[in-house]
Formats: C-alpha cells, sequence, structure tokens
C-alpha cells in the first residue's frame, strides 16, 4: 500500500486483517504540533515525556521514567518509525537489556519490567491519538519478576548491630537505630523536620522523602518530594525509647553546631544559611567534614547512612549491610515476634498489605500453622460425640 507517498508493507495472519489495518493506518493523522508526520520511537517518547507525562504521575516517577527512556528504550529501539515498531522489536530489547553492553550493565527482571511498562505506557497514548494501529507493546510476555524476598538480620545479629550503634556519635546513633527500630525508608528519615515530631506522643509523622534527580547538564541533584512513595507511606509511626533518647541527644548537638557556626564566623563574613535551599529544620544534617558526609547544617547524601551503617558492620565482621536490609530486618523481626501481617505493613508503610505478603510471606508459615491447627481444635471440639465414635 502507499502512503504519503511511499511504499508500506503491513502484515497480518489474514488478508481481512491485512485489509483492515492498511485502512487505520491511512486514516492515522499526518501531523501532532512538534512532531514531524511519522515520529520514530525516540521523537514519540521524547515529546510523550515532555508533553503528556508530566502532572499525570510524582515528579520522582517522572524522573524515573526520563532515565528509562534515555539510558535503554531510546538506544535500543529509538531508531525505529514509531508506525513500524513490531512486538518482535520490543522483544529484542528486552532480551537485549539482559546483556551488559559498552553503554548499560545488565539490567534486573525488575528495571526490565519497568521499561516494558513505560513504554507500553507511552504507546496507549500513541495509540490513542490514532498514531500507531496497535500497542505493539502489549503483544510482549511481561517479565517473570524473581522472589522479592530480602536479606535479615538474625535477632542476635540486629542486637550486636544495634549495641554497636548507640556506642557511636550522635548522628550516627539517631539516624541508625531511628531506621533500626521503626523500618523507615532511608530518604524518609533524611526529609524528617523536627516538627514533624511529637514528643508527648512518642511518633513522628513522614510525609515527604529525599530524592535525587537529573539536572539539565545531566548531573543528579537532590531535593524534597514533599509527597513520600505512595499515599500509604505519608504515616505516623511510633517511636520507642531506645529511639527517642539518641534522637534528643543529636538534637542538643546539632543546636550547638548552629551557635558555633555563628560564632566562629568573622564579621562581614557571607555565611551559607543552615540548611542550604533546603528546610533549616531539617533533622539529620552534615557536620561539615567535607562534602559526602554533609557541610555543616546541609542535609546528608543518600548514599551517607549506607557509609554509617557499613563501618559499623565491618567492624562486626558481618560485611557490608545497607539501609534497605535494616527494613528489612526490623519487618523480619516484628512478624517473627507474631506482629500481624497488616500492622506491620502499615508501620513499614506498604501500599497494601498484599506487597508485604509477597516480600515476607515465607516469616509467616508459623502463623499458617497455628490458624490451621486452630481450625481444627475448633472443628473437633464441635464435632458430635458419636461421630467421633464411628470415625
Amino acid at each position: 500500500m502507499t502512503i504519503d507517498g511511499k511504499r508500506r508493507k503491513v502484515s497480518a495472519p489474514t488478508k481481512a486483517e491485512a485489509l483492515k489495518r492498511a485502512k487505520e493506518l491511512k486514516s492515522l493523522p499526518n501531523r501532532i504540533g512538534g512532531l514531524p508526520a511519522r515520529p520514530t520511537v525516540a521523537q514519540w517518547l521524547d515529546y510523550w515525556r515532555t508533553e503528556v507525562l508530566p502532572g499525570t504521575v510524582k515528579p520522582t516517577t517522572e524522573d524515573s521514567y526520563a532515565s528509562i527512556i534515555k539510558s535503554y528504550l531510546k538506544p535500543e529501539i529509538g531508531h525505529h518509525k514509531l508506525d513500524e515498531l513490531t512486538p518482535a522489536h520490543v522483544q529484542q530489547m528486552l532480551s537485549a537489556l539482559k546483556r551488559e553492553t559498552k553503554t548499560h550493565r545488565a539490567l534486573s527482571p525488575n528495571t526490565r519490567r519497568i521499561a516494558l511498562a513505560v513504554l507500553r505506557r507511552s504507546l496507549k497514548v500513541a495509540k490513542s491519538w490514532r498514531l500507531v494501529a496497535e500497542n505493539v507493546a502489549t503483544d510482549v510476555d511481561g517479565v517473570r519478576l524473581e522472589s522479592a524476598e530480602g536479606r535479615s538480620l538474625s535477632p542476635q545479629e540486629a542486637g550486636l548491630v544495634l549495641a554497636e550503634i548507640e556506642r557511636s556519635d550522635a548522628l550516627t546513633c539517631a539516624l541508625l537505630t531511628l531506621l533500626l527500630t521503626t523500618g523507615m525508608r532511608k530518604g524518609e528519615a533524611l526529609g524528617l523536620r523536627w516538627d514533624d515530631f511529637n514528643w508527648a506522643e512518642r511518633s513522628v509523622r513522614v510525609r515527604r522523602t529525599l530524592s535525587r534527580r537529573p539536572k539539565m547538564d545531566g548531573e543528579l541533584t537532590l531535593y524534597l518530594a514533599e509527597s513520600p512513595k505512595n499515599a500509604s507511606s505519608n504515616r505516623v509511626v511510633e517511636l520507642v525509647p531506645v529511639a527517642l533518647e539518641p534522637l534528643k541527644r543529636w538534637k542538643a548537638e546539632q543546636k550547638k553546631h548552629k551557635a558555633q557556626r555563628l560564632l566562629a564566623a568573622a564579621p562581614g563574613d557571607d555565611i551559607v544559611p543552615w540548611g542550604a535551599g533546603f528546610p533549616d529544620d531539617l533533622v539529620f544534617t552534615g557536620r561539615g567534614r567535607g562534602e559526602r558526609h554533609g557541610e555543616r547544617g546541609q542535609c546528608l547524601d543518600l548514599s551517607r547512612p549506607n557509609d554509617l551503617l557499613s563501618t559499623i558492620t565491618k567492624k562486626l565482621g558481618l560485611g557490608t549491610w545497607t539501609p534497605h536490609e535494616l527494613r528489612h530486618t526490623a519487618a523480619s523481626l516484628m512478624l517473627g515476634d507474631d506482629v500481624a501481617l497488616h500492622t506491620v505493613s502499615k508501620v513499614l508503610g506498604h501500599s497494601s498489605s498484599a506487597i508485604t505478603s509477597k516480600v515476607y510471606g515465607h516469616l509467616v508459615s508459623g502463623e499458617k500453622r497455628k490458624a490451621a491447627n486452630a481450625l481444627e481444635g475448633v472443628l473437633i471440639s464441635n464435632r458430635p460425640i458419636a461421630a467421633a465414635a464411628g470415625s
């Protein structure tokens, strides 16, 4: 067939379907503002990312999609004409992302799943705008994920780590104890402000998170997202005394840092404001030991909790552990002490108990046995004696 003066090949299982597809292609609009008549996949993804996506997802999600498009989708399939993209092209892309290349490492199943989801979402809009006849990404099988089971410290290891944390400086002790005793995400902890705490109720409100986003030059910069990962992440977290006392000590030390900083300044010095572009009441701020550790009064980099924790676990001979594994540890310890799954889900800020069950379901097998035994007990205790004798 001929479209826009060019010969186009149309394939389909039957002649009738081929004719139908040819008719659909002929009816596609010639041009959308800002796009050529027949855009490439790369041109469409850029247009969709800048003109369609903003406002439909959170800024952090938008940044994640932009990175996926730039790093994986455009290099692999961006050169194809949008209306010539096929399921085979998409499948080849997913296969290529499994392998390490000069431009990217071998991607995890979850990253490949997200890449496919971003492509599907963009092509859904392209189809609704009649730029393509079909969303070919939906004809490709999804990426199978392995078990989401995470590593966690044993109760004995967690006790050793807590004891070592308590021997650390005030900042390290306050931050890591909070992570271990609440299962909070590190970005949530680094986004806390002092007015988020209710000391009388011994609780803290999680309402924002520290994240990274790319700047125009491609480098990453830190920013505070005023809403956490999902609606359930905006939550009140109960605090235990073992976490409260280190926080109070750190607050007092931070207050001294502020006073010392002003006293050390010479008359006329141009003092960088406390917080330097962030709120001046952030809980966890640097102590002036270099950029990676955080300049005095400025927010900590997202890598800093990892550094602090790994220093402690290596000292104990446990190897390298991450703040996210402290989150797994908190969940494991709660479930191991018979805390209900739905309660653990609320503490962690999961969007649903199904996510908690998927990640930590292997830890509640004892609860399943307890439930089975309880059911058997109820049935047997209420079974008629005659029926029991004849069995």
